[in-house]
């Protein structure tokens, strides 16, 4: 795929929110500041042969100051991590995700023969990030306490809920990704009424709000990141539609131009 029809770099790498970015053949090294307030994070690209020389010009000056992690391709991730090492840098336990996007729409639910699912639709609704942040934070506590969705911050476009008699049972928000593109992003369902399909439609709603929404120029597309591990999350993405655009390993890092590093992005 050429870079620029690649989804990953349209959306999350637009050239204005790059700190800096170095290239060797087919390789890039770029400083990027993930969401969620990671701080500094280095994202390698590129064949394992082309990224060993930037890696060796890197580490151990002032361009690994401040970057707390970096973010590698998956199936790139050990020759790339040895390099690294070989550097002196020191990788520590981290994660590793997808990066994911769909430019389709799911369809709306046949109200004929999906009443479950059209009667639950039905109870979405929006939720508002000021007044309703104090209700989203303690459903966040309870359903899913590492959910990076900020209420109450201002950073969400939108905000999607289910209630039933005792609060919310669903939550879900659209963020945006540095080059504006929608990103579902802190979808969570109560315990307690799981496996009643509230995660499913709620994912399929603010799909279709984030491509019925203006966008920046180009194919409409709305994305999201998943932990690799999550396979009932992927099960539900990829019967909405959306591929793996960049699979990744994320990993915190010390190097020599680095005091001392806790987060990665």
């Amino acid at each position: 795929m050429l870079i620029d029809e690649d989804p990953f770099v349209i959306g999350d790498l637009p050239p204005g929110a790059l700190a800096a970015a170095w290239r060797h053949g087919e390789a890039v090294a770029v400083h990027r500041i993930p969401p969620m307030r990671r701080g500094l994070s280095m994202l390698l690209l590129g064949p394992p042969a082309d990224l060993a020389p930037l890696i060796a010009a890197l580490v151990g000056t002032d361009a690994m100051m401040g970057v707390r992690g970096v973010t590698i391709e998956r199936h790139n991730f050990e020759p790339v991590a040895a390099e690294l090492r070989r550097a002196g840098a020191v990788l520590h336990e981290g994660h590793d995700w997808d990066w994911m996007w769909t430019s389709t729409p799911p369809p709306a639910p046949n109200s004929h023969h999906d009443t479950r699912n059209n009667d639950t639709r039905n109870r979405i609704h929006e939720l508002d990030d000021t007044l309703d942040a104090a209700q989203i934070r303690r459903f966040y506590a309870a359903a899913n306490p590492d959910a990076e969705s900020q209420p109450g911050e201002g950073v969400a476009q939108l905000w999607l809920g289910i209630r039933d008699r005792s609060g919310l049972i669903a939550v879900g928000a659209l963020h945006a990704t540095p080059a504006g593109y929608p990103h579902l992003t802190g979808i969570a369902v109560d315990p307690a009424a799981r496996g009643r399909g509230l995660g499913v439609a709620l994912s399929a709603e603010l799909t279709r709000r984030a491509l019925g929404q203006p966008q920046p120029v180009g194919r409409p597309m709305s994305t999201l990141g998943m932990y690799a591990e999550n396979d009932a999350a992927r099960a539900v993405y990829t019967r909405l539609g959306y591929r793996v655009g960049r699979a990744w390993a994320s990993r915190p890092i010390t190097s020599p131009g680095v005091s001392h590093a806790v987060s990665s992005g």
